[in-house]
C-alpha cells in the first residue's frame, strides 16, 4: 500500500555547542526548540531535535568530545549548528583525525564550518552572550 499523506515528517537536528559557561542560555535554547516543535504549524512536518552534551552519560577511558561525538553525532553533520559563547571556551581536546583544538566548542565549530564550506550544511549559527556579569 502506497502512502498518499503529501506530509512527511522531516527530522531537523540541531546541535548545540557551547562550553559550560552559558548553562541557563542552553536550557533556554533546549526550552524554545521544544516550544517550537510543539507549536500547530510545525509539528506535522518537523520535529526538531536538538543535541546538547547534558544528556550524554560519561563513559571512562575516553576523552568527553569522543563521548559526545558518539552519542549526539559530529557537529558538522547536524542539519543546524547553534554556538553560543561568552567568557569561556572550553576544555582542550583532539577529534577522532588527531587534529587538536583550544575545546570541544572550537573542534565542534570547526567541523560545522567545514561541513558548511563543503556542503552547505549544516546552516551555522554563531552567538556572543550578552548578560550582564
Amino acid at each position: 500500500m502506497t502512502n498518499t499523506n503529501p506530509k512527511t515528517l522531516h527530522k531537523i537536528n540541531i546541535f548545540v555547542s557551547s562550553p559550560g559557561d552559558v548553562s541557563e542560555e542552553r536550557r533556554r535554547v533546549k526550552a524554545v526548540i521544544d516550544r517550537l516543535g510543539q507549536q500547530e504549524h510545525i509539528k506535522p512536518q518537523l520535529q526538531l531535535n536538538p543535541l546538547l552534551w547534558e544528556v550524554v552519560p560519561p563513559e571512562g577511558g575516553k576523552s568527553p568530545q569522543a563521548v559526545i561525538d558518539k552519542y549526539l553525532g559530529e557537529a558538522g553533520k547536524a542539519d543546524i549548528y547553534l554556538c553560543i559563547l561568552w567568557h569561556r571556551m572550553g576544555t582542550p581536546t583532539t577529534n577522532a583525525q588527531g587534529e587538536s583544538f583550544r575545546s570541544g566548542t572550537e573542534c565542534e565549530f570547526f567541523s560545522s564550518y567545514r561541513a558548511n564550506q563543503a556542503t552547505s550544511k549544516p546552516f551555522v549559527l554563531l552567538y556572543h552572550c550578552q548578560r550582564a556579569e
